[in-house]
C-alpha cells in the first residue's frame, strides 16, 4: 500500500455500493486538489498526515460537506486497517469533534477486524473504557462481531483477562448488545460466544 490510489484500489476489492464507489473517487479528486498534487498515486505516507486537515480547508464553508468526504475516507481505512500508515488520519478521524463521525468511523473497523483481528483489538482495548458511551458501545458490538467470524481463539483469552481485572462492564456491555442485536449475531460462533460466556464468566442471558 504506497499511496492514495492503493487504498481506493483495495476498498474497490471489498464491494462497496455504487453510491459509494462514487463518493470514494470524488474524495479522491478532493484531496488531490486539497493538497495541490497531479492526482491520488502522489499522496504517500508523508502526506498522510496532511489528509484530514486538507480537507477541511478544501470546504471552508460546509462542514457537511468535509464530514461527508471524511466519512467516506474513513470507511476505506477501516476496510484496509489501521497499518502502513494510515494509522495517522485514522486517529484523527476517530478525534474528531463530530461524535456520529467518530462513530462511524470506528464501526468501519468491522471489516478488517473479522479478518485481522489483531490489528483492531488496541482500538477496542482504548475504547472500551471510553466516557463516550458511543464508542464504548461500538467496542463491544466489535468484540461481538469478531468472537462471531470465527476468532474465539483470539478473544477469549482477552476477555478473560478483562474478567480478571476491570472489565466487568464492558463485558455486560459486550452481553447487551449479543442480547438486543439478535439478528445481528446469528451464526453458530455467536451461540458458541453466548454459551462460553455463560459457562465460563457466568454470565446470564
Amino acid at each position: 500500500m504506497q499511496n492514495l490510489q492503493d487504498l481506493f484500489e483495495f476498498y474497490k476489492e471489498t464491494e462497496p455500493t455504487k453510491g459509494k464507489l462514487s463518493s470514494a473517487v470524488n474524495v479522491l479528486i478532493h484531496i488531490s486538489q486539497a493538497l495541490n498534487v497531479a492526482g491520488p498515486e502522489q499522496v504517500g505516507p508523508d502526506k498522510y498526515a496532511e489528509i484530514i486537515p486538507a480537507i477541511d480547508e478544501y470546504f471552508p464553508n460546509s462542514i457537511d460537506k468535509a464530514i461527508q468526504d471524511k466519512s467516506i475516507l474513513g470507511e476505506m481505512i477501516g476496510r484496509y486497517g489501521p497499518r502502513d500508515g494510515w494509522e495517522n488520519p485514522l486517529h484523527a478521524l476517530l478525534n474528531s469533534a463530530d461524535s456520529n463521525l467518530r462513530q462511524y468511523v470506528f464501526q468501519a473497523l468491522e471489516y478488517i477486524g473479522t479478518r485481522s483481528p489483531e490489528l483492531v483489538l488496541p482500538y477496542i482495548e482504548k475504547y472500551r473504557k471510553s466516557s463516550d458511551l458511543l464508542m464504548r458501545n461500538v467496542a463491544s458490538i466489535l468484540v461481538g462481531k469478531i468472537f462471531c467470524a470465527g476468532h474465539a481463539d483470539v478473544l477469549k483469552p482477552v476477555i478473560l483477562a478483562w474478567n480478571k481485572n476491570d472489565g466487568h462492564i464492558f463485558i455486560d456491555d459486550i452481553m447487551i448488545q449479543l442480547k438486543t442485536r439478535k439478528s445481528s449475531f446469528s451464526s453458530k460462533d455467536c451461540e458458541h460466544f453466548m454459551q462460553w460466556l455463560h459457562d465460563d464468566l457466568n454470565i446470564t442471558f
